[in-house]
């Protein structure tokens, strides 16, 4: 069989796609060769990314020379306008501004007068405030004078100067002699009795001579 030759700058995928086609046994690529297309790829992206970059450069530059020249413009328009400026105007113009901005803040800090429908309601206010504190004094007053009243008239008919004699009077009482009460003489000072120490008899007589109706009330009968 006649032998196929390949151009010694090949590449070694197309030797083993040539070798597919013809059926003869295809050996894998070796690691350098794998390293050789590696390097060349890398060598391309670093080429590559040195024209982006100068490109980048360039732009940046024109961009740069054209803001400065923007900004010079800019400046030297700024200073035309101010060497024109009339100071004369300039000073009555910023007087003026300076007036305005004075009358608004006197106005929004001084207090407003206050509405004459609000003063009188006001008024009327403090004048039922002042109308109901005096009628809770005068009630409680009153009320106070009443129950001094009652209390006065309850306790008019105590005798309280026969109770301070009684009670600094002495108590005599003879004993016999088996030490049993004989007599006794001076105001009774002993312990107090309950209700039901005194006979039935004798607390009605009290009852319907002093105060009939004196289990209806709680001590004093407004009839």
């Amino acid at each position: 069989m006649p032998e196929t030759t390949s151009a010694p700058d090949s590449d070694p995928e197309d030797h083993a796609s040539a070798d597919l086609k013809s059926g003869r046994n295809v050996f894998p690529v070796s690691d350098g060769a794998a390293f050789a297309r590696s390097g060349k790829a890398l060598a391309k992206l670093g080429r590559a990314f040195l024209k982006f970059s100068e490109a980048l450069r360039d732009d940046v530059a024109a961009a740069s020379r054209r803001a400065a020249k923007r900004l010079r413009i800019l400046g030297r328009d700024a200073a035309q306008r101010l060497r024109d400026l009339d100071h004369s105007t300039a000073k009555r113009r910023a007087g003026a501004l300076a007036q305005r901005s004075a009358a608004v803040w006197s106005r929004l800090v001084r207090p407003r007068a206050p509405m004459p429908e609000i003063i009188s309601a006001e008024g009327n206010k403090r004048r039922r405030r002042k109308l109901v504190l005096r009628s809770l004094a005068a009630t409680g007053a009153a009320s106070l004078i009443f129950f001094v009243g009652v209390f006065a008239w309850a306790l008019g008919d105590v005798p309280w100067d026969e109770i301070a004699e009684g009670t600094l009077r002495p108590v005599v009482v003879l004993e016999t002699s088996d030490g049993k009460p004989l007599v006794r003489q001076g105001p009774i000072q002993g312990p107090y009795a309950t209700h039901e120490d005194f006979p039935r008899h004798l607390i009605d007589a009290v009852l319907t001579a002093e105060d009939r109706r004196f289990y209806d009330h709680s001590g004093i009968d407004l009839r």
